[in-house]
């Protein structure tokens, strides 16, 4: 199994991981990426 992923922000921050379900891609986080900026985002 391939496992792709993104990351963002600092890793010594509070991580946070996002999801996305059947039929959709990582786009549908972009606008928390901005939100989110002052945690690790995977």
């Amino acid at each position: 199994m391939v496992l792709n992923f993104e990351e963002y922000g600092n890793r010594e921050h509070t991580t946070l991981v996002f999801i996305h379900g059947l039929a959709t891609s990582s786009w549908v986080w972009w606008e928390q990426i901005n939100f989110f900026n002052h945690y690790h985002l995977i």
